[in-house]
């Protein structure tokens, strides 16, 4: 029988006991909109609104409303109200999602008032933006005269013209158009950057009238909330403003593909070509199942993906990855269901050209293969065991996770909830193994083998291709400035202007609503430790939390006295070592064994820390972590200590291959990441922490490393070098006088059970190792001295991503806190204005880094260089000069307690103590501070810790940029261009 809610029917209600949460499926009797409720006892609550939008071209139409939405409403006309409610609240998560057939608004916060604050702000941005025409020209596109030249700007359109140097993007787009023609999925619902131009105000209007509709949305709610008062603020704030509409956005199923020929794509060069030999990539994409239709089916295609793939047992790595046919799969490999057709890649990167039809043949013959023999039982178990933990996992932010998951159901289905069916699909899974049936071999020759629906790229790296990109830019530009008459180049000016003019307008931001400091918890949560104990000599420390059943074991060593020799091989030991085999087992088995009983066998992490009370000093510790069932204790330990004791350092082959793909993944993200990596570069001169793994060095070392290792003569001496140093840091790690454990676990009787384990644990170390029981000197690190960088690097990228380092202060000084409240306002007042507004770059910022213990102020897929550190040293001066006000403070405090008081993962909590020493009488101290940080202290930390600096030209500034560049201007102004990594060839 329907149940009525005011206006809403509740369709469905179900109780999910294996996720401990009721679902709530509402519709509207009015509107037609749906509405599901994930009803679960966390007070971490999260919110999102979803409107299906199938783009019909390549302007990024859904892209740019995506960030113009977003800049103002109705109720709340105040530039990029979304920007400002990040200051104005405690939220743990704000963003907008634009994919390639849907739109998404999702927030969550474990605050009540603050819940329903960003529920009223995200509902009018939504529905009743103001979508102004200034608004459209910065963040979608305009043209501006820059010496008399035109220019194209805007947000969005800087975003895209960054992407589009990106060749595995490329190849992905690439893939979607050609495999699922007659679609929105042929067209790039972020925009192509020659397309954006295209793109009028007119449509964007219109394509807000016609999708950002009622009709056409879905709201979720996750978390302990009052439901009937959340329907009420939806009724409103926006719901009964509207009368339905009839609407059909529902994709439609691809054409068949017509060809079988294969597509040669030209893209964009990788930014570190690791072997110039093999410069290719190649992929085969087959368009599968409806997901609308059969979802168990959809769930038997990820399992099959799972078991083809990721183990380095599984047929498709043993194939195409261990024959070196190629150096790592394709991006987006494997089945991907996040689209009305599922589709299932499969392909390589780092291939030579001629290699395509060999990659094809071994693709075949192990399909044929898997189909005659079908998986090995194991494989599959450990499949469906990896499938457990990751929907059992109670990561940070679950409900989003949980709410992101059934984004393709929802657009697609009629059962939006199909995501929490896990247990039941896995049961008629099982029922069917056990019955011998054939299930994958009949997916495999019906969606992959007789599946005549595919289609294959080969791409080949074309150097011409972004100049290319930027002369039909310069064409179009040209082409504009030629029809320019003298009354349209006088409105574009006066277009400039008035932008420049609305950018600088001061906003009443009390029209938004916000937290106060006083709602912000006084007193810091503490994490207690149930049980502190020494087992044979090792200190462990446990945590009782609910946990689902799994439990969390860390083990720390320190490393800051590991020998020079052995330094710069550290990075690459801990990449290594969870892929490695034992005495016992070779790799392929042991990855097996590690999958079906732990989540992902042993994963690592190294860490390199300001002391608390002083940044001349740091630590450094190495890190190991193994997560299992609870039912699953004994496998672990057997899995641990085998992993500790029996480690092979001796596969040659394997370990060198594993390398060549650490190294081809890390230089083809480099195109992606120049803000990580110029942040560590900078920060690396000015801090003992932050040089001590500096990551453009490490890449640097182990790019050499992989090119030295395809030297015929000289690499298998290099190599036996290599492994005898990485055996060596394993057994140095592992010294008794270093090691400390942290457990988390959900219930005592746990305790007992792990700490016998550990104590066998501990015997078989020191039966093991020599070393293990005898204590290492004393080791006092070298004194530090501060260096400035300043140096462009050069790469086929063309928008810039810009950073500059100062030294700060260690995290239990009294101005810590006031340069965090620093930064926050500093990010939000200022540099969101002058950089990103005015500038046309994605994002920019300031942030304290505690673990370097310096100040970094950044932007992103910007196209500007030298002007954004002329708005580095505006912003500075500005809060010398103290121009700001008592709102801006207290905006920046919310703001850092925003993040300070961000949920964490059960398994993350207390570890700040357990690696840091940061307890709680220290924790509680920053927090005082922190809300009594006055404008006086922030004046202070402003001039002593960057004007000053910056007098005396101590800060550390990096780019990684675009290939064209005025190399005149930075050498005059003092900078040193290069590229960040020499080209890796065969010499």
């Amino acid at each position: 029988m329907l149940q009525r809610r005011f206006a809403w029917v509740l369709k469905k209600s179900q109780s999910h006991p294996e996720f401990n949460l009721t679902s709530n499926v509402y519709e509207h009797d009015k509107l037609g909109s749906k509405l599901i409720h994930l009803d679960k006892a966390d007070t971490h609550k999260a919110f999102a609104v979803m409107f299906r939008t199938t783009p019909n071209d390549d302007t990024g139409v859904a892209h740019c409303l995506e960030h113009i939405a977003l800049c103002g409403s109705q109720k709340y006309p105040v530039r990029d109200p979304f920007m400002k409610m990040l200051s104005r609240s405690l939220n743990s998560y704000m963003n907008a999602w634009t994919g390639s057939d849907f739109t998404m608004y999702p927030f969550s916060t474990q605050n009540s008032k603050d819940f329903s604050n960003l529920l009223s702000v995200y509902l009018d941005a939504s529905f009743f933006p103001l979508l102004s025409y200034q608004d459209f020209l910065q963040e979608a596109w305009r043209v501006e005269f820059v010496n008399d030249k035109l220019q194209y700007k805007g947000v969005v359109f800087n975003e895209m013209k960054g992407r589009a140097s990106d060749p595995n993007e490329y190849l992905i787009h690439n893939i979607m158009k050609e495999s699922l023609p007659g679609t929105c999925y042929e067209n790039n619902s972020g925009g192509d950057p020659l397309s954006i131009p295209n793109l009028k105000y007119t449509d964007l209007q219109n394509f807000h009238k016609n999708f950002y509709h009622p009709s056409n949305s879905t709201f979720f709610f996750y978390g302990d909330m009052d439901i009937k008062k959340c329907m009420d603020e939806l009724e409103v704030n926006a719901l009964d403003k509207f009368e339905k509409i009839n609407i059909n956005t529902q994709v439609g199923i691809a054409k068949k593909i017509s060809t079988k020929d294969q597509i040669v794509l030209k893209v964009p060069p990788d930014a570190v070509p690791t072997n110039p030999n093999k410069p290719c990539k190649y992929a085969k994409t087959y368009v599968c199942n409806d997901i609308s239709e059969d979802p168990y089916t959809t769930f038997l295609l990820g399992i099959m993906s799972t078991a083809l793939f990721d183990s380095q047992d599984s047929p498709m790595y043993k194939s195409l990855l261990e024959s070196e046919l190629g150096s790592d799969y394709v991006q987006g490999y494997g089945y991907d269901f996040s689209i009305r057709q599922g589709t299932f890649t499969i392909g390589l990167n780092g291939i030579s050209e001629k290699d395509d039809k060999k990659v094809e043949e071994a693709i075949i013959k192990t399909l044929q293969k898997v189909v005659e023999t079908g998986f090995d039982k194991t494989l599959l178990e450990s499949a469906l065991h990896q499938c457990e933990i990751r929907n059992k996992e109670a990561k940070e932010n679950y409900g989003l996770m949980l709410i992101s998951s059934m984004i393709p159901f929802t657009l697609h289905s009629q059962d939006p909830l199909i995501p929490l069916k896990l247990n039941e699909f896995v049961d008629t899974l099982r029922a069917q193994l056990a019955k011998n049936e054939p299930v994958f071999q009949e997916l495999i020759t019906k969606y992959l083998l007789e599946n005549t629906n595919y289609v294959r790229i080969l791409t080949v790296p074309d150097s011409e291709f972004v100049s290319g990109l930027n002369d039909k830019e310069t064409k179009s530009l040209l082409e504009i400035q030629e029809k320019l008459t003298g009354e349209s180049s006088i409105k574009i000016n006066e277009e400039a202007k008035e932008l420049l003019l609305v950018q600088n307008k001061e906003q009443n931001v009390d029209l938004l609503p916000t937290l106060k400091v006083e709602d912000i918890e006084k007193k810091s949560k503490s994490v207690k430790y149930s049980q502190e104990t020494v087992i044979g000599g090792m200190p462990v420390k446990y945590i009782i939390q609910p946990t689902n059943g799994i439990s969390y074991l860390r083990l720390k060593t320190n490393i800051y006295d590991l020998p020079i020799e052995l330094r710069r091989l550290l990075p690459m030991y801990r990449r290594l070592i969870n892929s490695l085999g034992t005495e016992k087992h070779p790799y392929n088995e042991f990855d097996i064994i590690k999958d079906l009983r732990t989540i992902s066998g042993v994963a690592s992490s190294y860490t390199c820390k300001s002391e608390n009370e002083t940044i001349d000093r740091h630590s450094e510790q190495f890190v190991m972590k193994i997560a299992f069932l609870d039912r699953n204790i004994d496998h672990a330990f057997d899995i641990l200590t085998e992993f500790l004791t029996q480690l092979r350092f001796d596969e040659h082959e394997h370990i060198t291959n594993l390398i060549q793909r650490s190294v081809k993944r890390r230089t083809e993200d480099l195109l992606d990441s120049g803000t990580s990596y110029g942040s560590s570069l900078a920060t690396s001169s000015l801090t003992s922490a932050a040089n001590s793994y500096e990551s453009l060095d490490i890449l640097k070392h182990d790019c050499n490393l992989s090119s030295q290792l395809m030297n015929t003569t000289s690499g298998p001496k290099i190599l036996d070098d290599i492994l005898s140093k990485l055996k060596q840091i394993h057994s140095f790690i592992l010294n008794k006088s270093h090691l400390e454990f942290l457990v988390h676990t959900s219930e005592e009787k746990n305790q007992d059970l792990i700490s016998e384990k550990l104590s066998f644990l501990e015997n078989s170390l020191k039966t093991t190792y020599s070393n293990f029981e005898i204590p290492r000197p004393p080791f006092e690190y070298p004194k530090f001295d501060p260096f400035v960088y300043q140096t462009y690097f050069k790469l086929p990228i063309q928008v810039n991503y810009i950073v500059e380092a100062f030294i700060g202060t260690h995290f239990d000084s009294e101005d810590y806190p006031a340069l965090k409240v620093l930064c926050e306002i500093m990010s939000m007042k200022s540099l969101l204005k002058e950089v990103r507004e005015k500038g046309g770059a994605y994002g920019a910022g300031a942030r304290v880094d505690s673990s370097s213990g310096t100040i970094v102020l950044s932007s992103f897929r910007d196209p500007n260089t030298l002007k954004t550190f002329n708005a580095f040293e505006k912003s500075i001066k500005e809060f010398c000069e103290g121009r700001f006000v008592d709102r801006d403070i207290d905006e920046g405090k919310l703001g850092v307690f925003s993040k300070l008081d961000k949920p964490v993962a059960v398994y993350d909590k207390g570890v700040g103590r357990f690696l840091y020493k940061i307890d709680q009488e220290m924790k509680q101290r920053y927090r005082e501070r922190l809300i009594a940080v006055s404008r006086e202290k922030i004046v202070e930390v402003a001039k002593k810790y960057l004007e000053e600096p910056l007098k005396k030209g101590m800060s550390s500034k990096v780019i990684f940029g675009k290939e064209e560049v005025e190399e005149k201007e930075l050498k005059n102004a003092g900078w040193k261009v290069e590229v960040p990594i020499d080209v890796i060839s065969n010499k």
